[in-house]
Parts: C-alpha cells; sequence; structure tokens
C-alpha cells in the first residue's frame, strides 16, 4: 500500500510539474511573440520611412498607395547574438529594398536592371514555397518570363512619363518665378 501511495504521488508530482514547464513555455512563446512583432514593426516601419525618403525617379509611396506588401523580410545577423530583420517592400508596382544596418534604401529593385536569365534563379527559390499548390517552376517559368518582360517595359515607359512630367512641372516652376 505504501509503494502504490509512493507511486501516486511521484506521478502526481511529474504532471504538475510538466504542467507548469508547459505553461511556463506558453507564457515565454507568447511574450517571444510580442517582443518579435514589436522589433518587427519597428523595423517595418524605418523601411517605409527610409523608402519614402529615397530618391527616385519613381517615387516609393506606401502611405495612400493602392497595393502594398512586404515580398521580403531577410535576417541580417550583426553578431552571434542579434538579428535584425531587413525588408523587400513594394507599393504601386515600385520595389523597395532597405537595409536596416546603413539604415538605407534602395528604390526599384535591381531585377529592373537585370534580364530575366539573371533573375531566375532569385524568382524559382520565391515560387518554391507556391509550387505545391501552383504547379513546379518549369511549369511557370515561361509565363514569369513573359510577366517580366511586359512588367519591365511598363515601368520604363512609367519612367520615361514620370520624369518628362517632372521636368514639365520644374520647367513651369521656373517660368511662374520668372513672371
Amino acid at each position: 500500500m505504501t509503494i502504490q501511495r509512493i507511486f501516486l504521488a511521484l506521478v502526481v508530482l511529474l504532471a504538475a510539474g510538466l504542467a507548469g514547464a508547459f505553461y511556463m513555455n506558453w507564457k515565454t512563446l507568447g511574450q517571444l511573440r510580442t517582443v518579435k512583432a514589436f522589433v518587427e514593426g519597428q523595423v517595418l516601419a524605418d523601411a517605409v520611412a527610409a523608402c519614402e525618403r529615397a530618391q527616385s525617379a519613381t517615387p516609393f509611396k506606401w502611405t495612400g498607395a493602392r497595393q502594398t506588401a512586404v515580398i521580403g523580410v531577410n535576417s541580417v545577423k550583426l553578431n552571434k547574438d542579434t538579428i535584425i530583420p531587413g525588408y523587400t517592400l513594394v507599393a504601386d508596382s515600385v520595389y523597395c529594398d532597405y537595409d536596416p544596418i546603413k539604415k538605407k534604401a534602395d528604390i526599384g529593385s535591381n531585377f529592373l536592371e537585370r534580364e530575366f536569365t539573371e533573375v531566375e534563379p532569385e524568382l524559382e527559390r520565391g515560387w518554391a514555397e507556391y509550387s505545391e499548390k501552383n504547379g513546379t517552376w518549369i511549369s511557370v517559368r515561361d509565363y514569369a518570363a513573359e510577366g517580366f518582360r511586359r512588367g519591365r517595359s511598363k515601368l520604363d515607359e512609367s519612367a520615361r512619363r514620370a520624369v518628362a512630367e517632372q521636368s514639365a512641372r520644374t520647367t513651369n516652376e521656373l517660368d511662374d518665378r520668372r513672371a
């Protein structure tokens, strides 16, 4: 009888210990998620501000944009203990890469400056998470290439139009000041 009571007490203590450990783990993970969301939100706010301040022929406007998305979150490791998220943002088809270490934003992803064959490996890696649902990269590659070419030509046309509008505005402003 005594052995049974001792065994029962050990089982109860083990169950209580496991329950306590799971509870502490649950609370700690909740706090960790909160801190992670705060840090990522703060870096995202910095990224948006830097992207909106960056100079470019095609300005980046996150605030008030019709379509916005975070299309890439990269981990930037400062040292063995510190990792900061970096972002690639898109707002109304204008891309912005943000480096949290340098606090610098680059408008117009370097995708626009390269040929499809150069960016294809990066696009293929990005497609990997959608391949199970939407087909393999090989089955969609031709569509991606055509979309890339069309998007690039439309962006080129939009950039030329924006530069022309800006130079016309500048000329008009100078004429107004002279008058």
